[in-house]
C-alpha cells in the first residue's frame, strides 16, 4: 500500500461468548468506522498514533465482579480508552454503557505522546465522570472536545469532563442533557 492509503476500517466485538473477550480493538494506524462495540469490558484502547473512531456504537460493555486483569477486583469498563499516539480523531459516535467512563485518557509513558486529540460530534452518556482525562507527563497538545452531547446519566452528576488544568480540552458547542 502506497502513503496516502487508507487504513483499513476494523469491526470490534466479541466474536464468541465462550471465550472471556476482555478487550476489543487494541492498537493504532487504524479507522474504525460503523462498528459496534459490545459484550467486552474496553471496545477499543488506542496505543499509537494515527487512529479514527468514526460512526460507531460502543454500549453494553461486559462487567466481571472478579475480573482477573484487576487481581480479582471489579472490572474498570470504558468504551475507549486512549493511552498514547499523534493524530487522533473520534467523530460521530454514540458510547454509553461504560461505568468508568466513555473516554479515558491516560498516558502510558512507554507509548507515543498524546497530541492533536479531537472529540467531536458524538453522544456520550454513562461512566463515573463521562469523560475522564489524568494527568499526564507532558500536556496533551492541539486537544480539543466540541459539539458533542453529553447524556443525563452518570455516577457523579455534573461530571460530564474531568480534567486536571493542564489537560483541559478546548471545549466548544456541547450539550448537556438533564
Amino acid at each position: 500500500a502506497g502513503a496516502d492509503a487508507e487504513p483499513p476500517a476494523v469491526a470490534v466485538h466479541a466474536a464468541n461468548r465462550m471465550l472471556v473477550a476482555w478487550e476489543g480493538y487494541d492498537g493504532a494506524n487504524n479507522r474504525i468506522e460503523y462498528s459496534v462495540g459490545s459484550d467486552v469490558i474496553d471496545p477499543i484502547h488506542v496505543t499509537g498514533g494515527d487512529v479514527e473512531i468514526r460512526d460507531s456504537w460502543l454500549h453494553d460493555n461486559d462487567h466481571y465482579e472478579q475480573d482477573p486483569l484487576w487481581n480479582g477486583t471489579p472490572s474498570h469498563r470504558d468504551s475507549l480508552q486512549i493511552e498514547a499516539g499523534n493524530d487522533i480523531t473520534v467523530v460521530g459516535n454514540r458510547m454509553e454503557g461504560a461505568h468508568n467512563a466513555a473516554i479515558q485518557i491516560t498516558q502510558n509513558t512507554s507509548k507515543a505522546a498524546l497530541g492533536n486529540v479531537r472529540i467531536s460530534g458524538n453522544y456520550f452518556n454513562n461512566g463515573g465522570c463521562t469523560v475522564n482525562i489524568a494527568r499526564t507527563p507532558a500536556p496533551i497538545g492541539g486537544f480539543s472536545v466540541t459539539d458533542n452531547t453529553f447524556g443525563p446519566d452518570r455516577v457523579f452528576g455534573g461530571c460530564g469532563i474531568l480534567a486536571p488544568d493542564m489537560n483541559t480540552p478546548q471545549q466548544s458547542g456541547n450539550v448537556w442533557e438533564a
